[in-house]
């Protein structure tokens, strides 16, 4: 202490003069101090191992592959895999930012921590997925996004990252492999700080139009009644005519009796059978249509809807159905699925709802397409509708089936293919190609002569799924599940 205690005489001198020297100003502050640099990044390491595995091909190794590829498990199983060296220790647990590119919009991506992997891991060898790190609620195709990850582990010096995604469509990553010279493969930044959040513009308001090109009012039910108006619709019930029709037959039987209106609202119920059905189904349902009290071709389908609770297998919801009834030519089918919700317990069904449209029964697999909406809580009330006309008037190609929800625009069918409509309306092309029929071009089935029933269904059951599977996942609080509908209206120009 004495030796740094005691100043060494040029020193003193020094701080002598420059006393002398402040004596005659107004005031002699001290030199600030230098701010202190912001700490760096502990690395910014390139995904120099990616892969991912394909259920349908479950020797196969993709560390070679220039997109890396994830999807759910409705159909064919894929879920990636990300490696970044890390400088840290095995037991950390680390807060970093992976940026990447995907090919597609309007996915939802989860991340989790994994196991070690190479690039000739397969779908039988694959690692396990691990907790949650972090997620990104919507994909924006061509755009390179940052993703906060929270709580990475990091084994020999690596951090091994899994991706799934809650799509059932196949959602393309540029991997390592891909990414030439454009600086678009997989990044993760370790120990940065997280970015503000990029603000997202408002979506703008879209409303049904007004004045000369106004939608007319056509028909609708308000529910305003004590009971369902059978001039508007006809009932399901077991043994009756309209008995089997759209029920998942081995899972569900429909009953009459599940169908009420109270209060301005219609309630279409499912519950326990316990016996009550002739078949022997483990669960009773509810269904409604329009079949010969009224149809329409094209126009503005809508309602104000929503369900009691989630998952539990429930399935059902909105839609119209047209090209005839019983015995018809099922290769001249259609469908539009307003607001269809299929609950699959154990998958990640539970938030989402699909705008779709199905046509040509006869195909294998049935034509459809569609463009789930995820991320949507299906037990509040929300308007769903459907605008379906030509733009240009005398031209059936011209064709477009619009999907809105709360009026904003979600999905659009022309004869390109389907589209993902984000918030901020751009479009983003998901599956390419129209529908096509061998009795007759674009637009068929959907044309100005192919007229539409209104159906509302409440189901338990979902496609995949056995009976005994539907029977153990059905489980809702208070012993049932119901399918609420405020009004259904529909327009014509």
């Amino acid at each position: 202490m004495s030796a740094i205690a005691a100043p060494h005489r040029t020193r003193t001198a020094l701080w002598t003069a420059l006393a002398l020297a402040c004596a005659g100003l107004v005031a002699c502050e001290p030199a600030p101090a230098p701010a202190p640099a912001p700490a760096p990044a502990a690395r910014v390491a390139p995904a120099d191992i990616d892969t991912f595995s394909v259920s349908a091909q479950p020797t196969a190794t993709r560390g070679n592959d220039v997109v890396m590829r994830v999807m759910d498990s409705q159909g064919k199983l894929k879920i990636g895999y990300m490696s970044f060296p890390v400088a840290a220790a095995d037991t950390a647990s680390l807060t970093a930012r992976l940026s990447f590119v995907p090919r597609q919009s309007g996915f939802a991506l989860a991340f989790h921590n994994s196991a070690s992997f190479t690039e000739n891991t397969t779908h039988e060898t694959r690692p396990v997925i691990g907790s949650r790190v972090g997620a990104v609620a919507t994909t924006v195709a061509g755009t390179r996004q940052t993703v906060t990850l929270t709580g990475v582990r990091v084994a020999r010096g690596r951090a091994y990252l899994a991706v799934t995604t809650s799509s059932p469509y196949e959602l393309e990553i540029v991997s390592s492999e891909g990414a030439g010279t454009t600086g678009t493969a997989p990044t993760l930044e370790v120990g940065a700080a997280t970015p503000p959040p990029t603000p997202v513009p408002a979506p703008a308001p879209t409303t049904t139009p007004t004045g000369p090109d106004a939608w007319n009012l056509s028909w609708s039910d308000e529910f305003d009644g004590t009971r369902v108006d059978t001039t508007r619709w006809n009932i399901y019930d077991e043994g009756t005519a309209w008995g089997s029709v759209e029920s998942p037959k081995a899972s569900t039987c429909p009953k009459a009796s599940n169908v009420s209106v109270t209060g301005g609202v219609l309630t279409m119920r499912t519950r326990k059978a316990n016996g009550a059905c002739a078949g022997g189904q483990a669960q009773t349902g509810a269904g409604m249509n329009t079949w010969g009290k009224f149809e329409q071709a094209q126009g503005r389908f809508e309602a104000r809807a929503r369900w009691s609770t989630t998952g539990n297998n429930l399935w059902g919801g909105f839609w119209t159905h047209g090209n005839g009834g019983y015995g018809y030519d099922k290769s001249m089918g259609s469908e539009i699925d307003i607001f269809e919700y299929i609950g699959k317990t154990a998958e990640p069904n539970i938030s989402r709802y699909k705008p779709a449209i199905h046509f040509n029964y006869t195909c294998d697999p049935k034509c459809m397409q569609n463009v789930p909406i995820t991320g949507h809580d299906v037990t509040q009330w929300h308007t769903y509708a459907v605008e379906w006309e030509p733009t240009v008037p005398g031209d059936p190609t011209s064709t477009q089936i619009r999907f809105y929800q709360d009026g904003v625009q979600t999905a659009q069918f022309d004869r390109f293919g389907a589209w993902q409509v984000n918030p901020n309306g751009t479009k983003v092309l998901v599956q390419q190609g129209g529908w096509t029929n061998t009795n007759g071009p674009f637009p068929t089935p959907f044309g100005p002569d192919r007229a539409h029933r209104i159906i509302l269904s409440a189901w338990v059951g979902a496609p995949g799924l056995d009976a005994a599977t539907v029977a153990r996942g059905y489980d809702p609080p208070g012993g049932v599940a119901d399918f609420q509908v405020d009004w259904v209206r529909v327009y014509e120009r």
